[in-house]
Formats: structure tokens, sequence, C-alpha cells
């Protein structure tokens, strides 16, 4: 059994205390974040839950080493990288119901909740336009925090319309088209592991700015020392305005930048290798079930 999500961990202790205690099956757990829900509940049932488990799989060595931090052994870790995602592709009528930019358009995507940064985005936008810089902001996602007094406080200050707000849970053929039709790509979380929205927006080819946290921060430059994207301090709207500023109005920059960012995609592997690494962990796990002992009658 492979799990991906322990949401509710009383729950999840529940059901794994019964099948360990009647010593089956083998019992996998991807670790996507090691900050248990990104800091927003205690961590710690979910912590404990962790060596219930036969192999956790993580997709980062910034991951790995924070498990090895908590006192979980190195051979209880297999690192697996994630490759790059694609999302289903946009209709004709998806994209028309996205507005084509009328300046060069920053792009926030996914579900926007404290630990993206997304206060942070508000405020150097904010500085930007004022000091005269012309681009609009596109959010698309579904908010797990009040945002609306930052989309207020924009719009009081005169610059509603340079956003273009797509509010909800959002498929995958709508986030393609808000990604098509977008100029740069803004990640400006506070901290992270590992992101599936940065993965999934490799391949369009779009200049990305990053904070410097997680995955992000080991990304290694290319041989004339320049990374495949700008990164910024996290915590900082001024850093963060700095980084976005150079790209608003250099199109060959932006240009040069996504090209990095589609070999980034490019060079970090694919599916078929990521199975085969997954199967090998399937294997290992199976075969410390053979060691395991039951706990005893099942919760």
């Amino acid at each position: 059994v492979h799990v991906q999500w322990m949401p509710l961990p009383v729950a999840d202790a529940h059901w794994l205390g019964r099948w360990r205690a009647l010593g089956g099956p083998a019992l996998v757990h991807t670790v996507h974040n090691a900050s248990a829900f990104h800091g927003e509940r205690d961590g710690g049932a979910y912590a404990r839950l962790l060596m219930q488990f036969d192999r956790l799989i993580v997709h980062g060595e910034e991951t790995r080493s924070a498990l090895r931090a908590q006192g979980i052994a190195e051979e209880h870790i297999a690192l697996v990288p994630h490759p790059p995602m694609r999302l289903r592709s946009a209709d004709p009528l998806n994209l028309g119901a996205i507005p084509d930019p009328k300046l060069p358009r920053l792009l926030f995507f996914g579900t926007i909740r404290p630990y993206k940064g997304f206060d942070l985005l508000i405020a150097a936008c904010f500085a930007l336009w004022r000091d005269g810089a012309k681009f609009e902001l596109a959010v698309a996602g579904k908010p797990f925090m009040n945002i609306e007094p930052l989309i207020e406080q924009v719009r009081a200050a005169g610059f509603g319309d340079r956003l273009i707000l797509d509010l909800d849970f959002l498929r995958e053929e709508q986030l393609d088209a808000h990604l098509q039709k977008a100029d740069m790509i803004v990640f400006p979380y506070r901290h992270i592991d590992s992101s599936g929205a940065f993965l999934s927006a490799l391949h369009y080819g779009k200049a990305m700015i990053c904070t410097r946290v997680g995955m992000f921060g080991s990304l290694k430059p290319s041989a004339d020392g320049e990374g495949p994207v700008v990164l910024c301090d996290p915590d900082s709207a001024s850093a963060l305005a700095e980084a976005i500023r150079p790209l608003i109005g250099d199109l060959a920059r932006r240009q040069q930048m996504g090209i990095r960012a589609r070999e980034l995609g490019d060079a970090m592997g694919g599916w078929p290798e990521a199975a085969s690494a997954t199967v090998r962990v399937y294997e290992d796990a199976l075969a410390r079930v053979n060691k395991r002992e039951p706990t005893g009658k099942p919760q």
C-alpha cells in the first residue's frame, strides 16, 4: 500500500495500527514536505506516523536531510526524484475564457495558502506599480486564506485593471490556458521542499521567479554560472520586487530565462526512471515485511 497523503493523523493512525497489528501489507509513504501541513497545523502527530511505514519516499535531498534530522534512519528513506508533469491541454473555449495580455503578464497559480507568500507578492507588485512598472498580475487558483483585503488594497490604489483574477478550483485545462498566456511565473513561497506547480510549469518555457527555498535553492547553475530561474530571498517583498523588475521590460531576457526553464525540465528525467525507482522501493518494502513481527490485536 502506497500512501501519498495523510491529512487526518488520528484516522490514519487507526488504520495504520490495524494493518501493522495484523502483520500485513508492505507500507510505503511519500513525504512531500518534511514540514507537515506546511506549518499550518501541529505536525507532531504526522511525524509519529512516519515510522509506521516500511519505506519512505522523498523527492529531494532537502526532505531527506530534514527527515534524518528528525531521527529517521538513512536506510528508511528512498530518494525518487519527481519528473516534470504536463497538464491537459486547453481547448479554444478554455483559451478564450482567459483575456489576452495587454502588458507583460506575471502569473501566480495553484492553491493560495499562507506559506506560498501571496501577501509578499501583492506587496511586491504594489511597490512596482507605484514605481511606474507596467505589467499585469494573473492569479489562478482557490484561496485557502482571506485574500480580499489584499485585493482591495490594489483596487483602492487604482491598479485594479492590472489584476486578472480566477479564484476557484481550476481544472488542468484552465491552468494550461493561464500558463500559455503568461510571460513570467512567480513562486514567492516562504518554505517548500518540492513543488508540483513548478514541475508542471517548466515545459512552457516561461521566465520563472522563485524564492531561495527547498528545491528552488538547490537548482544548479549552467556552465555560464547562471541558474535556470531568477532567485531571491524568501520573506522579503522588496527582494521579490527587485527579482521581478528586470524581467518586466526585457523581452529578450524573459525568452532567455524561458529557454533555461525548458532545458531544466528536459534534464530532470522522465516517468519511466521514476517508475523503476519506485518499484525498487516496493521490492525493498516487501522484503522488510518478511522480517516484521505483528504487534498484536488490531485496534
